[in-house]
Parts: C-alpha cells; sequence; structure tokens
C-alpha cells in the first residue's frame, strides 16, 4: 500500500492495493490502523461486485441494515443504494435524496455505525463530490476554556428526526422523494434509534477527543432551552465544517471511500440529476463505540 495524505492533518489515499485481497488479518489490522490515523481513506481503481463488497466490509465488522428497505439492493440487502436511477416502471433503485446536511450517519442509533463505505459504480462527471469534516482537528483547535465548557453537555439526536426534518426540507426545495411516511414496524424501529450523547467524545483505539455533532437528526442539550440548545448545535457545526477542518472527494469510477464516523462528519453534495447518472453503493459496519 502506498499513502498519500490528502488533506492538512487527515485523510488520505491509498493505491496499489487490491481491497478483494484484504483477506488475511494482518492487512485488516493494516487499513483499521490506517482508518485510526487518517480517519478517511479512498482507494482508487477498484473492480468490485456486490459480493466482494460485502466481503471486504464484514472483514471490517458486522454489517448493519438500513432502515429504508425500499433502497437496498435486492439481490445483497447489506448494500443500501444511492441513485437517480429508477426502473421501467418508475420505481426508484435507490435513494436520489440522501446525505443532506452535515451528519454522522444514523446519529440515533445505540449502535454505533463505526465505518462507512462507499462505492462508486457510476459517478457524475461533475458535482456529486462527498465533503468530510474532522471534528478531532476541530476539537484540538479549540480553547482550552471552551473545551472545558463542551465536555459538560449532552445532546439527544434520533433517526424519527432525522427522517422527519429531511423530508420537510425536501418539500420545501420541492425535491421529489420517495421517503413516504414512516408507518407500522419502520416507526417502531426508527423511535428506537435514539442516542443520548456527550457532545466530547473520545476515540476508543486512539484515545483521541472529538465533537460528536448532528443537524437534522438534533433533538436537544440537557439542560438548555430549545432556542438555546439549537443555536448552540448550529454554531458548533459551523465551526466544525470549516475549510481549515475539510476534505473535499471528487468521485472517480471505481473509488472506495472508507470512513470512521468516530469523529467525523460528512455531507453529499448536489449534482444535475436530470443529465447524469449516479450510482453508490454504501455499507455500514458496527464496531466499538467512542468513550
Amino acid at each position: 500500500m502506498r499513502i498519500n495524505p490528502l488533506a492538512d492533518g487527515f485523510a488520505a489515499e491509498v493505491t496499489g492495493y487490491d481491497l478483494r485481497t484484504m483477506d488475511d488479518r494482518g492487512d485488516i489490522d493494516r487499513v483499521i490502523s490506517l482508518l485510526d490515523e487518517h480517519q478517511v481513506l479512498v482507494f482508487r481503481d477498484q473492480h468490485l461486485q456486490p459480493d466482494d463488497q460485502i466481503a471486504i466490509g464484514r472483514r471490517l465488522g458486522p454489517l448493519q441494515f438500513h432502515i429504508l428497505d425500499q433502497f437496498r439492493l435486492p439481490s445483497h440487502p447489506e448494500i443500501y443504494v444511492l441513485t437517480n436511477l429508477k426502473d421501467e416502471t418508475g420505481r426508484p433503485l435507490g435513494n436520489a435524496n440522501d446525505g443532506i446536511t452535515w451528519h454522522t450517519d444514523l446519529a440515533g442509533d445505540v449502535k454505533a455505525r463505526v465505518y462507512t463505505l462507499l462505492y462508486g459504480v457510476e459517478v457524475p462527471p461533475e458535482g456529486g463530490d462527498t465533503l468530510f469534516a474532522s471534528t478531532q482537528l476541530a476539537w484540538d483547535r479549540l480553547p482550552a476554556e471552551k473545551q472545558q465548557a463542551l465536555e459538560r453537555l449532552v445532546a439527544t439526536y434520533s433517526y424519527e428526526q432525522l427522517y422527519n426534518a429531511r423530508r420537510e426540507m425536501l418539500a420545501a426545495q420541492g425535491i421529489d422523494n420517495d421517503y413516504g411516511e414512516l408507518s407500522g414496524e419502520k416507526l417502531a424501529a426508527a423511535r428506537k434509534l435514539r442516542r443520548v450523547e456527550p457532545i466530547v467524545r473520545r476515540h476508543p483505539a486512539t484515545g483521541r477527543k472529538g465533537l460528536y455533532l448532528g443537524t437534522l437528526s438534533f433533538e436537544s442539550i440537557e439542560g438548555m432551552e430549545p432556542d438555546t440548545a439549537r443555536r448552540t448545535m448550529e454554531e458548533l457545526v459551523d465551526y466544525a465544517t470549516g475549510e481549515a477542518f475539510r476534505y473535499r472527494h471528487r468521485w472517480q469510477r471505481g473509488d472506495v471511500v472508507v470512513w470512521d464516523n468516530r469523529g467525523l462528519l460528512h455531507v453529499a453534495t448536489p449534482y444535475d440529476k436530470a443529465r447524469h447518472r449516479r450510482v453508490v453503493h454504501r455499507l455500514s459496519m458496527e464496531g466499538a463505540p467512542p468513550l
């Protein structure tokens, strides 16, 4: 593996390595060590079938199934599909509007989604970038008195809040979406994805502190009035996602991007869905939660 830094302080490109060969403990430990160090890894020029993607994901941790089963790959339901394509009947083949606003994947889930893996099956020639922000770097550069104040704060996040807020945001922008109303088993499952979490948390492997933040999934901060809590969270997200803490990934076909959600925020950027095709496969892996 050849490692090339991509941003100031985090994110790295890995070249000269075929992820399909990651089948011995030494290589798996090496990749996990690189994720601990860089938070985001980009593997170029991969040629993966769905079976390959699932095998790679399982080597990093137990796979988690997305609650929105209508956007899973039918033949491989472990894979969540991000695409603007539809079948001959007009049914969406995946989620065309996922990842809007800065977030950590399914922040409300008590089972930590430690790693996320995206594989670029088809990517548009322009737009559709993914932005990452290191909340570990953001924490490191805070004044000591601000750090002390933040360590006392505890926030609540939920998937139900995220889901409803995302639908409202898309509707306000006049964007057609296929989310539908949560009901029955999905609503019951969504209401279980609720998490109370300190805003400052420590990575279990490296010991580095980072900020645990959310936008649409955010509900409240303990002991704060709702308006004050919302304003506080918005200010923290604005700070932590500043240019000094960002990496912009410009997709190429065959890219695999893997990241550690424990100390990162990310967001999808728009592309021209009327002109360009996009198909990206996503896997989520469970692991040790932050401390």
